[in-house]
């Protein structure tokens, strides 16, 4: 059934200063200079334990900065803190941890570099290695943290994953023999010693561009997407494939590409099912010859794989079939007023029900674009139009249970000159490389009996100024409905960023430029 706002529970709009009294606060003085991806949360199997923070506070001469490293912990209580002289152009890219080590990577942009620091919990050194990047794997580093994820969405933000507690993966670009680029998936033991290093690398003779990407591990397999195409700068010929390594064995278990007798598909998500031992993967289906990233899919589908790469479970839901009959869907595959869909992420809950978290984007005239060409300047005829959220439940058989649209007020995202005559597929890769969506992330709790996915918007009440707010859609099992709640993001600060928190709350950063000051509040939620 068609679920639109006005089915959707509205609790409350929680401002900052409602839950003053319950919400831990911090602050921390002499911060120079913060970027947005030097601060992120601290995971342990899946939840919030703790966060790190990375700022400039002094410049210690022309080409060195002093910069703190802070761990805090779920209550923003300090842990622990070390302050760094490094490179003006050093940036920390992530902060991984495995339940007994951190593992810290931080790139130098001007020396090309790649450094690898490794703690235990009290925040000693464990290893440290030093990794030269050339400039496909520098390449990286440039684009990652852009969007408004976080660490809670692996496939944007990371390439530095947990292995069990002993260790971390790392996905890494690289130039084969035949000078295509290939991927190199790099084990690293908590201490960083080479002799613990070991390596599963795209083959050496290939003539296509093989790209590697995360998509689950738990302590035996790690379950990765691979995408080919023949050339760098085209998508002609693009497949996805899934790849099982056996971290025991070091080899690989199998690897197919993502297709059928009837169908492709291409990759969204990915499971492992450790009762079972069979790989779930999520993603739309194509008709063969179509071009995956230009062509309108044909609908969303799941396949089940056993340990053998044999597909032992499908479904298929087309748009014009099974989801047109939960909501409205037109022959060209747009929903609603226009709008296709991009998925962010998909969630398995503990009833079994899978959920994927897409919002909706559209094609349109640009006014600005119009008026730059008439006046002889240059800018795109057409943007994209940001719209709803929509979420869509599946049954644990994989059949569709319901969908639900949850309004928010259209953003707007600007193109290129000449992009506008791209497919609307390629676009959705363009605007979530840019962070053009409005989606953030999605958190589950511990026990997965619920989750809440999460947005930034902005609304207006008559007479007043329109307000930036941080929206959250959370489901419990068992419920027929989802609950919305706003928490109010108006601030004095030069900047505020929302991080996933421990459960209940959410974790707010602000950064006052003038007063060299970052203020860390929890904000308590409803769901």
């Amino acid at each position: 059934m068609k679920a639109i706002f006005n089915r959707i529970l509205i609790l409350a709009i929680l401002v900052s200063s409602a839950f003053s009294g319950q919400a831990q606060k911090t602050s921390f003085d002499d911060v120079r200079t913060v970027s947005l991806q030097n601060s992120g949360p601290i995971l342990e199997n899946g939840q919030v334990k703790g966060y790190y923070m990375f700022y400039m506070v002094d410049k210690v001469d022309r080409k060195s900065r002093a910069y703190m490293l802070r761990i805090l912990d779920e209550n923003l209580r300090d842990v622990a803190k070390k302050k760094f002289i490094k490179s003006k152009h050093t940036s920390l890219k992530e902060a991984t941890y495995n339940n007994k080590a951190f593992l810290f990577s931080f790139v130098d942009y001007k020396a090309k570099t790649l450094e690898l620091v490794s703690y235990d919990k009290e925040m000693k050194r464990l290893g440290k290695r030093t990794i030269e990047l050339d400039k496909w794997a520098l390449s990286q580093y440039y684009t990652q943290g852009t969007n408004k994820g976080t660490e809670m969405e692996p496939s944007l933000n990371k390439m530095i994953f947990p292995i069990g507690d002993r260790g971390f993966m790392r996905y890494n670009m690289k130039k084969n023999k035949k000078r295509k680029i290939g991927y190199e998936l790099e084990y690293l033991p908590n201490d960083l010693k080479k002799s613990g290093t070991w390596n599963k690398d795209s083959p050496e003779e290939s003539k296509a561009v093989l790209m590697a990407g995360y998509g689950d591990a738990n302590d035996k397999y790690l379950v990765s997407s691979i995408t080919s195409k023949p050339k760098m700068l085209s998508n002609k010929g693009i497949a996805f494939s899934i790849s099982v390594l056996n971290l025991e064995t070091k080899k690989i278990v199998f690897e197919k590409e993502l297709k059928s007798k009837k169908y492709i598909y291409s990759f969204m998500n990915a499971f492992i099912n450790d009762e079972k031992e069979t790989i779930m993967v999520f993603g739309e289906y194509f008709n063969p010859g179509d071009n995956i990233v230009k062509a309108k899919s044909q609908g969303l589908c799941a396949l089940e794989y056993d340990m053998k790469g044999k597909i032992i479970g499908l479904a298929h839901h087309s748009w014009e079939g099974a989801i047109a009959k939960k909501i409205g869907v037109d022959k060209k595959g747009r929903i609603e007023d226009g709008g296709y869909v991009a998925f962010h992420r998909i969630t398995k809950s503990a009833d079994g029900h899978y959920y994927a978290v897409g919002e909706m984007y559209k094609k349109s005239v640009s006014g600005l674009g119009v008026a730059a060409k008439m006046l002889g300047g240059q800018g795109a005829l057409v943007k994209m139009v940001i719209l709803d959220m929509i979420i869509f439940d599946f049954n644990a058989d994989l059949s569709l249970n319901d969908v639900e649209v949850i309004e928010k007020r259209k953003s707007d995202f600007f193109l290129a000159e000449g992009m506008g005559i791209y497919p609307p597929t390629l676009l959705a890769y363009v605007i979530r490389a840019y962070g053009g969506f409005d989606y953030s992330y999605t958190q589950e709790n511990e026990d997965k009996s619920s989750f809440f996915s999460t947005f930034s918007s902005t609304s207006k009440e008559k007479g007043k100024k329109r307000k930036a707010y941080f929206g959250i859609i959370a489901h419990t099992d068992g419920d027929n409905d989802y609950v919305l709640d706003k928490v109010d993001l108006s601030t004095d600060a030069s900047y505020i960023r929302v991080l996933p928190a421990k459960p209940g709350y959410i974790m707010l950063i602000e950064y006052f430029r003038k007063a060299k000051k970052i203020e860390t509040r929890l904000e308590k939620i409803n769901y």
